[in-house]
C-alpha cells in the first residue's frame, strides 16, 4: 500500500489526537511518531487507508493505554519541592501526600502550589485550558481529604 505525505501526516494526527484522548497527552507526538514507525514496518499488512487509520489507533490506544498506566503506577516521588534546607516537615507531608494523586492531578499541583503559577499559566504549560486545571485541582483536593465519619442517627426522645 502507496500513501502520499498528505495520507502520512493524517495517520500522524489520527495517533496523537488518540493518544490524547486516552490520556498519554504529554506523550502523544512520541506515541504517534513511533505508531507511524511501525506502521511502516507492517504497511505490506494493509490493504488501503482506512485499514491503516483503524490500525494507527488501535496502536496508539494501547501504547497510550501502557504510559497512563504506568505512570500510575510509578512511585509517587517525582514532585520537587525545591532545595533540601527550605524542606520542612510539613513539605515533605504534602510532598508525600500530593504523591498520592494520579500523574495528571500531581502535575497540576507541583505547578500551581510548589512553583506558584495561576491555574491559566499552569494550563498553558501542561496543554490544558484554565477549566481543566481547575477541575483537576478540585478533584486532587477532594481526594486529599480524609474520610468523614457518619454521626449516627439521632433517636427521638
Amino acid at each position: 500500500m502507496d500513501l502520499d505525505d498528505h495520507e502520512l501526516l493524517e495517520l500522524f494526527r489520527v495517533a496523537a489526537v488518540t493518544a490524547r484522548r486516552t490520556g498519554a497527552r504529554d506523550d502523544a507526538p512520541g506515541i504517534a511518531r513511533h505508531a507511524m514507525l511501525e506502521l511502516e514496518r507492517h504497511r505490506g499488512e494493509l490493504r488501503d487507508l482506512e485499514q491503516a487509520r483503524a490500525w494507527v489507533r488501535r496502536h496508539a490506544r494501547r501504547a497510550a493505554l501502557e504510559v497512563v498506566e504506568r505512570a500510575d503506577a510509578a512511585p509517587a516521588t517525582s514532585v520537587d519541592v525545591g532545595p533540601r534546607e527550605r524542606r520542612t516537615d510539613t513539605d515533605a507531608t504534602s510532598h508525600r501526600l500530593i504523591g498520592s494523586l494520579p500523574l495528571r492531578h500531581r502535575k497540576v499541583f507541583q505547578l500551581t502550589y510548589f512553583e506558584g503559577l495561576d491555574p491559566a499559566e499552569a494550563g498553558r504549560r501542561l496543554g490544558y485550558t484554565q477549566g481543566t486545571v481547575q477541575q483537576l485541582l478540585h478533584e486532587g483536593r477532594q481526594m486529599l481529604q480524609p474520610e468523614q465519619p457518619t454521626s449516627p442517627a439521632r433517636r427521638p426522645t
